[in-house]
């Protein structure tokens, strides 16, 4: 699930998720253990969306520094080395209460420090490739597409999951690795099956007729050896090939296909699913993988 986006999970995004991290611990599958697995998904008919094939290659995650600008490389190794601090802190804790106190401190910040939070901010505020890279809405005409506020009347997006791994391969081979997601929430309002126009979700006002909320998010993984971005896992709110042009616009494509899901409505929704379980889920769940894993 480390490698796996925080929202719209699939059985497509699980499948590319245990190939990348079975890629990562094992780089040769002598067993063939990788194309078992996507062998077993293509039987029942599961394909990842936006995948041509499903070879191991295909299905692996992948990200290209060396297409990023510089500035934008040198200010990852800054978080990079940020997050090292907070590996630092926390390896030898075994208090879980210890563990969440010390990740509280380093997302939301300490005494004056800055955490994760505000910095990812003001170092990637109108960045053209962060948000391609993830998905989400971060730049000052935030309020044009959307996106939830917080209190102090600034774009609100969440950091969850801030976490230390550290795994062993069965060659005896070790990663270190820094894992935390971004959550961020945009209010659409759809009319005759088109997007018609935006709202503030976490505003005080009413939820307007046709109102929905969406959400994109992220999941970053850091490599604390190389001190690289190693993974940028996302459900955009953005279209990413637009940002190449620096032209931003709202993925229309994804929100119809969520707002089909939560209607049920086919072909994109899962009404067909409901007949194993005899009864209609009214929208509640978006997607099988999100039945089995509701808490």
């Amino acid at each position: 699930m480390d490698y796996c986006p925080p929202v719209d999970i699939t059985f497509g995004d699980y499948l590319r998720g245990i190939v990348t991290a079975d890629f990562d611990i094992m780089y040769e599958d002598s067993h063939y253990y990788r194309l078992a697995f996507i062998d077993a998904f293509r039987r029942r008919g599961i394909y990842p969306v936006g995948i041509r094939t499903l070879s191991e290659d295909s299905l692996r995650h992948k990200i290209n520094l060396d297409i990023l600008q510089p500035d934008t490389k040198e200010m990852f190794r800054i978080i990079s080395e940020f997050l090292r601090d907070y590996r630092e802190e926390v390896i030898y804790k075994t208090d879980r209460f210890e563990i969440y106190e010390v990740s509280k401190k380093f997302i939301v910040g300490d005494q004056g420090d800055s955490g994760l939070h505000s910095r990812l901010w003001f170092k990637f505020d109108n960045s053209y490739e962060f948000e391609k890279l993830t998905g989400l809405i971060f730049n000052t005409e935030w309020q044009q597409y959307g996106a939830a506020k917080n209190q102090r009347e600034e774009l609100s997006y969440s950091i969850l999951n801030l976490r230390h791994l550290s795994r062993v391969g069965p060659d005896g081979s070790q990663i270190n690795q820094i894992v935390f997601s971004m959550v961020q929430r945009m209010g659409v309002i759809i009319e005759s099956g088109v997007v018609k126009g935006f709202y503030n979700p976490r505003g005080q006002e009413a939820i307007p007729p046709n109102g929905m909320e969406m959400q994109g998010g992220c999941t970053l993984i850091f490599d604390l050896d190389s001190l690289d971005l190693k993974y940028a896992i996302n459900k955009p709110l953005f279209v990413p090939k637009e940002l190449d042009n620096h032209n931003r616009v709202i993925n229309r494509e994804r929100i119809m296909r969520q707002y089909h899901y939560q209607n049920e409505q086919l072909p994109l929704g899962i009404s067909e699913f409901s007949s194993y379980f005899e009864g209609s889920f009214q929208g509640q769940y978006g997607e099988p993988f999100a039945l089995l894993h509701k808490h």
